[in-house]
């Protein structure tokens, strides 16, 4: 497992530097979006999961705070345009990993890290990879360049 996380204070999207702002708190009108290279091996699955600060404490608890989650196989060859809609995410099952969500409901307001993982699929081996490039979020609809 490798990866990367983009927390908000990062990104200064709120005035406070606190949350990411989508503009709107409606999860069908959010898409994360970006070009993800593969590598053709089939081995390869992206995670991303938004991890939500649900007491509004400045702080992500993976114990009592949601994270909501989706993945996909990366198995192409080359740069693809990846368009996800927000609603698609689920709460995380994993335990003691945001499986437990203090409003039990996506709050796209207390959003305070973004996360990338890389995985295996599972019962594969041999080499895993890809890479990202050019992240976004678009309202209304997939991001076209």
């Amino acid at each position: 497992i490798c990866g990367m996380s983009l927390a908000s204070q990062s990104s200064q999207q709120d005035p406070e530097g606190l949350y990411y702002d989508f503009g709107t708190l409606n999860p069908d009108h959010v898409y994360i979006n970006a070009l993800v290279f593969g590598f053709g091996d089939g081995n390869s699955r992206m995670s991303i999961g938004m991890q939500e600060d649900d007491n509004q404490d400045g702080v992500y608890d993976r114990f009592t705070e949601g994270t909501y989650n989706t993945e996909f196989v990366v198995d192409w060859t080359g740069w693809k345009v990846v368009s996800i809609p927000l609603s698609s995410f689920n709460l995380s099952t994993v335990g003691g990993f945001g499986n437990t969500d203090a409003t039990g409901q996506k709050d796209l307001d207390r959003i305070i890290n973004i996360e990338f993982l890389l995985l295996a699929v599972e019962g594969s081996s041999g080499l895993t990879g890809y890479c990202m490039d050019y992240l976004n979020f678009t309202r209304f609809e997939p991001w076209q360049p």
